[in-house]
């Protein structure tokens, strides 16, 4: 297995780039075929390929077509998601970078009278002309 990343600094990934059509990767199945490579043949984290490949892949998926590996687009990325979180959890002191669930605790400003009210965006759910917001409201905490 080609250990690319053992040769860089702490907390950097492998990764690799596919050629377009006219360098081989000229289809679902080539694409396939390089996840495959990338896969099992490296400590690939990520593989960045050409939309025109990802919109054929995903078209062939819906059509009901198959890759040799047996994997579908989603499931790649869901591997290489993993991989991912475990080498940088391994290479690293930092805690998992994706965590499946985030909490933070808000307190209320020392300055503030009354209920303190703190607007956010989602941007996860944000899209053209509706951005999403939230509100949290602080209050006081309770004397004596």
């Amino acid at each position: 297995m080609l250990e690319a990343g053992a040769r860089t600094p702490v907390g950097q990934l492998t990764g690799f780039q596919t050629q377009n059509a006219t360098g081989g990767v000229d289809g679902p199945a080539a694409l396939d075929s390089t996840f495959v490579n990338a896969w099992e043949n490296s400590d690939a984290a990520y593989l960045e390929i050409y939309e025109q490949r990802h919109w054929e892949a995903q078209r062939y998926e819906r059509a009901g077509v198959g890759q040799a590996s047996g994997h579908t687009m989603a499931e790649w990325t869901e591997k290489l998601h993993r991989r991912r979180r475990n080498q940088l959890v391994t290479a690293t002191t930092v805690a998992d970078p994706f965590p499946e669930t985030y909490s933070y605790r808000f307190h209320h400003s020392p300055d503030a009278v009354g209920d303190e009210t703190i607007y956010y965006y989602n941007a996860g759910k944000c899209g053209p002309g509706n951005p999403r917001t939230g509100v949290v409201v602080v209050e006081p905490a309770p004397g004596p």
